[in-house]
């Protein structure tokens, strides 16, 4: 999310309990990025070194070619969600859910909700077709994005399973795939939009290309633990042999 332009969400959503340690997801929700790299994308990666521009043209065309496999394949990437952790990790100071991973690191909690998301997939028999990314933004410090196929039948139960390893129930569900909002944290730490255009590709490359360029609005790559990108299998080109 780091430097990515907000906007409000509408006026019959439901209301949400603020917090004041940090700036939650829950007041704001993510727009759908430009089709082409704004002048403030150009301008940052110029200042890049030139390997990391490079690195960086490739994870580009790694998750654009991801998200057009995903669409060819019949599993449009349709669902996103971001998880800020310090809005859970202080909602989680005065009531949680049991079961969460907001007791591991960083890195482990991140893996530790994509492989629970796996699991859901798995036992549903339904491919996982995800691209993924890690930040640390200005004002919401360390967060994720996922960016998903998910069949409108497991929605719920994807919910279900961000409650659990978040600790943060759902404030609402929304099953309308045509409305933005899918569902969000009752403490702001989570929230799903709906990929209203998902039956077009062009929609799922833009987000695909967010995701990809989290780190570019940095005047340096930030510090992570563990791995900061990915694509899941269904969708990851095939390593050469």
């Amino acid at each position: 999310m780091t430097g990515n332009p907000v906007q409000q969400v509408t006026a019959n959503a439901a209301p949400i309990i603020p917090l004041t340690s940090v700036q939650p997801f829950a007041r704001h929700d993510i727009r759908r990025p430009a089709a082409k790299p704004s002048r403030a994308f150009q301008s940052v990666a110029k200042t890049l070194p030139h390997q990391t521009r490079r690195l960086q043209r490739a994870r580009d065309d790694k998750f654009r070619a991801a998200a057009i496999l995903a669409h060819r394949k019949g599993w449009p990437l349709c669902l996103s969600t971001t998880i800020v952790w310090d809005a859970l990790l202080t909602h989680a100071k005065t009531v949680v859910r049991d079961g969460h991973c907001l007791g591991r690191g960083d890195g482990d909690r991140s893996l530790y909700v994509r492989r629970e998301i796996a699991r859901l997939f798995r036992n549903e028999d339904v491919a996982w077709a995800a691209l993924w990314s890690r930040d640390v933004g200005f004002d919401n410090g360390p967060h994720d994005h996922i960016f998903q196929f998910c069949p409108d039948f497991m929605l719920r139960k994807m919910v279900a399973t961000i409650e659990r390893v978040t600790g943060s129930d759902a404030e609402f569900v929304e099953t309308d795939t045509t409305k933005k909002v899918a569902a969000r944290s009752v403490c702001g730490g989570w929230q799903m939009n709906h990929n209203i255009r998902s039956s077009n590709v062009n929609s799922a490359i833009d987000f695909a290309e967010y995701v990809a360029r989290q780190h570019v609005h940095h005047p340096k790559p930030p510090i992570i633990a563990g791995k900061a990108f990915g694509i899941t299998r269904a969708i990851a080109a095939p390593k050469p042999r």
